[in-house]
């Protein structure tokens, strides 16, 4: 085709110019056949051979040369957008748009173009986001496998913050990472949460079967018993974790357990809240071999290195573990794993802020507080246990102090005093204490604050810089 159009335009490119313009009208001609038929790329060759043919005798037909020039590079882009060429397409529009300002065909398939190079961005972008995504639920698995819920699940929503614009490009990946994180919440005690995930993977795939299963078992560690088991009868009972769940949903609720006395519980927790020692914990899970160990591990490294950063790895394990026994519902024993549980988080909490991650501390202390609240809700609920742990009422103080104080590191003075006279007699708090009087510090240029923080705790970096910038600007007053 390219020879035979060079051809017919050689024979006429002597003649008038009324006949050259007749030959590239010919060849555009030409171009738009192929064009019809679906064969863009050769239609985007001979819409070029005229245009190049236009340019050797565009002296020869000054009157039709930009009218023609103008009709190829239109028709020309339309070839491109057929090719997906979106760059070559847009250039031509604006080529044609130069000479014709007004070209209809011009600017709507600019638009096109411009559309169609926002579109190819954006797959672009959706594929690094899907990457993104993916990854976050690869580590989150090996995670979960590792038995790190807390991290899993923090990974998951990780995850699922990445995909959270997109639609159904993101879909199976979006149910995957939240099965994923229904999975870790359960793990971690989780009910409601646990059960808002599966039930949101249901309105999307209303037949998902681990979700249906963790929504049930969710159901169950809630309490609704009757809803868990209307939810099972539409499972296979031949299922194993299916058949055990229907048990548990028929087995009628178990006496409570001997009590302790509240005197001795108390004195234990309050001394652990106070930061006095890890022993009242080491007691508490005596009969959990593995969780003694690592709480053991973990006061050792507290108490003759100061290594909260290995004891926070022990007692991470301590709660795996101890939320393991909790998955195998051994009401029984429901009681005392709460109050287990809660004392693990208090240490991992003061691990948290001993390495000054308040954020870390915070989301732990919340935890501990939502499982405080779930368990006595539930002990009393299936066992007649009112008040179960209220020999817990000091965990729950400070552990609410710890989420108010660490809100309170951007607040006002007032705010900032009022936490700093809540946590005065919690030991363990000296380095949020410290965090709080440099916020003070901060907002008043108060140097004896500072100083009080640095005696809470020597290595405050923010303390050490905030009375360096003090010294700092009261040399530079004095030189004035």
């Amino acid at each position: 085709h390219v020879l035979a159009s060079s051809r017919v335009f050689a024979m006429v490119s002597a003649r008038s110019p009324n006949v050259q313009v007749k030959a590239l009208l010919e060849l555009k001609d030409l171009a738009n056949a192929k064009l019809e038929s679906g064969d863009a790329e050769e239609a985007a060759e001979q819409y070029t051979i005229a245009l190049l043919r236009l340019k050797e005798v565009a002296a020869e037909v000054q009157a039709e040369s930009q009218t023609l020039k103008a009709l190829l590079l239109a028709n020309r882009a339309q070839a491109h957008l057929k090719l997906q060429h979106w760059e070559l397409a847009l250039a031509d529009c604006e080529a044609c748009l130069k000479i014709q300002p007004d070209n209809a065909k011009a600017l709507h398939r600019q638009s096109l173009a411009q559309h169609g190079l926002a579109e190819d961005e954006k797959r672009r972008s959706h594929g690094e986001v899907l990457k993104q995504a993916l990854f976050c639920k690869t580590a989150g698995n090996k995670l979960l496998t590792d038995r790190q819920f807390e991290a899993a699940m923090r990974k998951y929503s990780e995850g699922l913050e990445w995909i959270e614009d997109l639609d159904q490009i993101g879909r199976d990946t979006w149910i995957a990472l939240r099965a994923n994180r229904c999975q870790a919440r359960l793990k971690c005690g989780l009910w409601s949460e646990a059960l808002e995930d599966a039930e949101a993977i249901l309105l999307k795939e209303p037949g998902h079967p681990k979700a249906r299963y963790r929504r049930a078992k969710a159901l169950l560690e809630l309490g609704r018993r009757q809803e868990a088991a209307d939810a099972l009868q539409q499972m296979d009972p031949s299922n194993e974790d299916v058949a055990e769940l229907l048990r548990l949903v028929a087995a009628p609720a178990a006496p409570g357990p001997t009590a302790v006395p509240a005197a001795t519980e108390a004195t234990e927790v309050t001394e652990l809240v106070r930061g006095r020692h890890c022993h009242g914990v080491q007691r508490s899970v005596a009969e959990d071999a593995e969780a003694k160990r690592l709480l053991k591990e973990a006061e050792a490294a507290i108490e003759t290195r100061k290594d909260f950063r290995l004891a926070l790895k022990f007692a991470d394990g301590a709660s795996v573990e101890l939320e393991r026994l909790r998955a195998q519902d051994r009401r029984e024993k429901a009681r005392q794993l709460a109050q287990q549980l809660l004392a693990v988080h208090v240490l991992q909490v003061r691990c948290h802020l001993a390495l000054k991650d308040f954020s870390a501390a915070r989301e732990l202390a919340q935890r501990a507080l939502k499982l405080h609240h779930y368990e006595e809700e539930r002990l009393e609920r299936e066992f007649n246990m009112a008040a179960a742990l209220r020999s817990c009422t000091a965990v729950v103080e400070t552990m609410q102090a710890v989420v108010e104080a660490s809100d309170a590191l951007s607040s006002d003075i007032e705010t900032v005093q009022a936490m700093l006279r809540r946590l005065e007699k919690v030991d363990f708090t000296a380095p949020l204490r410290a965090a709080l009087l440099v916020r003070r510090a901060t907002l008043s240029s108060d140097e004896a604050d500072i100083r009080r923080a640095l005696v809470l705790d020597p290595s405050c970096k923010s303390a050490q810089d905030l009375l360096k910038n003090l010294k700092a600007g009261a040399s530079g007053a004095k030189k004035k």
